[in-house]
């Protein structure tokens, strides 16, 4: 079952699903409408260990790196369909069937049991950035009020999912399962620290502040970023 549900997923970027996935914080950044919309000094958390630099469009859009894109909006929706469709099932009998049996107090089945929970939680995050990409750029190139107001409901469930998600994370981080790796030495661009557990809280709060605001994104960035770099 577990292995249906990988072969559903339908990756949504290989950056995302290798290095990326530390270096651009997507366990730790808040997936909201409009990323400037939050003031710099409660960005900074994570901002700065990210393996980006100050004009990277992927500050404020999570479709863009430096000089190329990584999804498209219309591959997104379609990713997104794909992983609510077709993953969610097995992936989540698997977890059930695993629970069911875990009353042994098998080492292995507890083992795997988080593993696999830990599983759901990255999927997770990987079908929000697609629901990001989508209804994002689906409600900026909107022209009826109907399809904004659709774009911008797609945006509120994928935060309310991340937000449940985040919550998943944290208990995860709690348990005796070490799903992956974590330095207690500090973090850095490229490993997620063991602070992680107090950045969701901060990650969460971001999300519910501003689950309300217009979505978008200044695709002048990269030259607005570049000009106050030069001053």
């Amino acid at each position: 079952m577990t292995e249906d549900a990988i072969f559903a997923f339908p990756n949504v970027t290989p950056l995302y699903s290798t290095y990326g996935f530390a270096w651009y914080r997507l366990w730790a950044r808040p997936f909201v409408p409009n990323i400037e919309a939050i003031p710099q000094n409660q960005r900074d958390y994570y901002e700065e260990f990210m393996c980006t630099t100050p004009h990277n469009p992927n500050n404020v859009d999570l479709s863009r790196d430096v000089l190329f894109q990584l999804n498209s909006p219309e591959k997104s929706r379609l990713d997104v369909e794909r992983i609510d469709r077709y993953l969610w099932k097995p992936l989540e009998e698997a977890i059930r069937l695993l629970d069911d049996i875990n009353g042994n107090r098998s080492v292995a089945i507890w083992d795997q049991l988080i593993r696999l929970k830990a599983l759901h939680c990255w999927f997770m995050t990987q079908r929000n950035v697609a629901a990001w990409i989508s209804g994002v750029y689906g409600y900026m190139k909107a022209k009826k009020d109907s399809e904004k107001q659709q774009h911008r409901e797609l945006l509120k469930d994928m935060i309310r999912k991340e937000i449940k998600n985040s919550k998943e994370l944290s208990d995860l981080l709690e348990t005796d399962i070490e799903f992956m790796a974590l330095t207690d030495q500090g973090e850095t661009p490229l490993m997620y620290g063991t602070n992680l557990r107090e950045l969701l809280p901060k990650r969460i709060e971001l999300m519910r502040k501003h689950i309300d605001d217009d979505p978008y994104i200044d695709f002048d960035y990269i030259e607005r970023k570049s000009c106050e770099m030069g001053k």
